[in-house]
């Protein structure tokens, strides 16, 4: 088995996170409406990589890297780390304000990993999105589309042995 070092993936995780709830900070603070749509595609806000083996390292990393005051480390699974982030109070109105929110249960921005079967190795897939909760008592997905960050994802699965792998628009 390779031994990688996750020290710098673990940094990269965390400022994924960062890197999302900023830029949207800034667009609601300089008077922009963010650029979010909800989405019925799987293609913004998701990538995946195979690997042939269970990536042990890097969903150990991924549950370090959620470790901030505001964040909620949730298993699902042996097989999915889930990150839940409460989002700076500038997004959260604007998030409302957009998408009907509910004012008694706030957005939050979520990063998931999970691993499920795909022949000899495992489908990697990492997914970041913003959950919101409707007055209905329904919940929008609002998935954004951010170069930078779909580039770190692309090296944190190269840096830990995965091959990329295309997902549907």
């Amino acid at each position: 088995m390779v031994m990688h070092n996750f020290t710098p993936f673990r940094r990269r995780l965390m400022n994924m996170q960062f890197l999302v709830l900023a830029g949207l900070g800034a667009g609601v603070l300089a008077g922009c409406s963010p650029a979010l749509s909800p989405s019925a595609g799987d293609a913004p806000g998701r990538q995946s990589a195979y690997f042939a083996e269970f990536p042990t390292q890097l969903f150990a990393a991924a549950a370090l890297g959620c470790s901030r005051q505001a964040d909620t480390l949730r298993r699902a699974d042996e097989d999915t780390v889930v990150c839940e982030s409460l989002v700076p109070p500038e997004v959260a109105a604007s998030l409302i304000l957009q998408y009907d929110g509910n004012l008694e249960d706030l957005p939050v921005y979520i990063n998931r990993i999970s691993a499920t079967p795909a022949g000899p190795g495992y489908r990697v897939t990492v997914e970041y999105f913003f959950s919101v909760p409707q007055q209905s008592g329904d919940t929008t997905v609002i998935r954004v589309r951010q170069t930078q960050i779909e580039r770190t994802v692309r090296e944190v699965f190269l840096m830990a042995g995965g091959q990329a792998i295309a997902e549907p628009s």
